[in-house]
């Protein structure tokens, strides 16, 4: 199969959007997190959790052209023809689908032949890495993991959304770092620090329920809980480098502008906020390819 074979797969499964990005074919899904034909309220995951796995793994499945007759625990047909410009019709930016050039615009990589037919099949040794919420816990780290069995890896990597915002956005993790991911359904703030996650708060609620005013309140609580834990000074620290802003949130201005102000501190948004994280998934994708131990044989 040559270059046509994928071996690496990167996955940000979120409560309102999907977005997978492949070694091979860089951004190859930006859709509403839900099954045709469905609303998606509460369809496959709500508040990043996945509520119905079986679905969920059938969603994942179609999206890369994969067959399944029992999601999640069948065995998957791995070989399947598609055709690149449809592979790129399933970019979806809220409304009119997108290009594979707007994939580039969102730094991605895109399919450099749209217009070549090709068959996309799952290497023997694929790699997988999925963006997970920060305080999702192992519960739901597992029901992931469940999930992407579909896609039958040789290796499942999760990566908390914090670390992979940081990544995408291509900034440095071994000083302090505040992160906060402003998503459809969900807050999370998380302080990073030596490349880890070392305290963080969440709140079950997002955009799709607050204002801009609301939602300025609820981070700005989330970093008043954080000053008055036991890493108050590294908050201080992360607050005085800058906070870095991501999710569907940080592409409104007033969000940015009203939580500077609110909190005292510069607050930058991530380049494309919104594809942060799966951007974040496929740096971390590639340098595990480059590991001796997930190289293909």
């Amino acid at each position: 199969m040559g270059d046509r074979t994928v071996t690496g797969i990167a996955i940000d499964l979120g409560s309102a959007r999907t977005r997978i990005w492949t070694t091979e074919h860089g951004l190859v899904a930006d859709v509403p997190t839900h099954a045709p034909g469905t609303s998606g309220r509460r369809g496959l995951v709500y508040r990043g959790e996945i509520v119905n796995a079986a679905a969920t793994a059938s969603f994942l499945a179609t999206l890369l052209g994969r067959e399944t007759s029992t999601p999640a625990t069948s065995s998957v047909r791995t070989t399947t023809r598609i055709n690149q410009p449809d592979v790129g019709n399933l970019v979806e930016d809220g409304g009119p689908r997108r290009s594979v050039g707007a994939a580039r615009k969102a730094l991605l990589p895109a399919q450099s032949d749209p217009n070549r037919t090709s068959e996309l099949a799952v290497g023997r040794r694929l790699t997988v890495v999925a963006v997970v919420p920060v305080l999702g816990g192992e519960r739901q780290r597992l029901e992931l993991r469940a999930v992407l069995d579909v896609l039958r890896p040789a290796a499942v990597v999760t990566l908390d959304g914090a670390k992979a915002v940081a990544f995408g956005a291509r900034v440095g993790v071994a000083e302090p770092l505040l992160v906060v991911d402003v998503g459809a359904q969900l807050i999370e703030v998380a302080l990073l620090t030596d490349g880890a996650v070392v305290e963080a708060r969440r709140t079950p609620l997002g955009v799709d329920d607050l204002s801009a005013a609301e939602v300025v309140e609820e981070v700005a609580d989330a970093v008043l809980g954080l000053l008055q834990g036991d890493c108050c000074g590294q908050v201080v620290d992360a607050l005085d480098r800058g906070v870095l802003l991501a999710g569907g949130g940080a592409l409104r201005p007033e969000i940015t502008y009203k939580l500077s102000r609110r909190i005292g501190a510069t607050v930058r948004p991530a380049p494309a906020p919104h594809t942060a994280a799966v951007r974040g998934a496929a740096t971390a994708l590639q340098a595990t390819h480059r590991h001796p131990g997930t190289r293909n044989t």
